[in-house]
């Protein structure tokens, strides 16, 4: 315990770069179609101190393989703003792989991730490990605290840029997060979270302080 403390906590403080702060704002709805197969739907909002600085609408497919895998498929179209205050259009596609395992009030998980964007059916070429081709690796830790309807989380993640390039073949950004879910009922739930986000191993690197903000609701009764 005093290892993942060190791991999720204590790492993330040493850190060097340009700053800036933003607000992350996830709108989102999710219908379980069968007991394995679910599907969801975001949309989400990144703003910076001028405004709307990207914003995507999701959809993802889940299969609950087992209780403790479940791989899915997403789709994200990315609207992100340039130099010249126009934004871009990018396609983008992630596989999952998500692991999970329940220990007392504890629920430890693991995703492992590849993305990959285009551009009207071609890969992009100026690469940003956070829209870009990628291979995403990121363990959690979730406590239920008893009687309550917040569930305090933490994890790290970690981004992988996988091109033969200058700065590729290595890690090049991780992002810590630490917050809570909030079941208000067993339709509407909320998730509030402090982000960092850093780069490392590029030239000049960039830091992010980021507020997360997310509200999701169930279009049927969970049991």
């Amino acid at each position: 315990m005093k290892l993942l403390v060190i791991l999720f906590i204590v790492f993330p403080l040493f850190v060097f770069g340009q700053t800036s702060e933003k607000l992350w704002i996830d709108l989102g709805v999710k219908h379980e179609l069968t007991k394995k197969l679910s599907v969801e739907a975001h949309v989400t909002n990144r703003l910076y101190y001028n405004g709307v600085q990207t914003f995507f609408p999701a959809v993802l497919i889940k299969y609950k393989l087992r209780k403790w895998f479940v791989p899915s498929l997403e789709y994200r179209g990315i609207f992100s703003e340039n130099k010249f205050e126009n934004y871009d259009f990018k396609n983008r596609l992630n596989a999952n792989l998500e692991f999970k395992k329940e220990y007392k009030r504890f629920t430890f998980s693991g995703r492992i991730r590849y993305q990959f964007s285009f551009d009207k059916l071609y890969e992009t070429t100026d690469y940003n490990a956070e829209f870009d081709q990628s291979i995403r690796i990121k363990p959690s830790i979730k406590y239920k605290i008893k009687k309550s309807k917040f569930t305090p989380l933490v994890s790290i993640e970690y981004f992988y840029n996988p091109k033969f390039e200058e700065n590729g073949r290595q890690f090049v950004k991780y992002r810590f997060s630490a917050g809570t879910d909030f079941e208000l009922d067993k339709i509407n739930s909320f998730s509030f979270a402090y982000i960092l986000d850093q780069q490392y191993n590029v030239a000049d690197p960039k830091r992010q302080h980021i507020l997360s903000i997310s509200y999701t609701r169930n279009l049927i009764k969970k049991d």
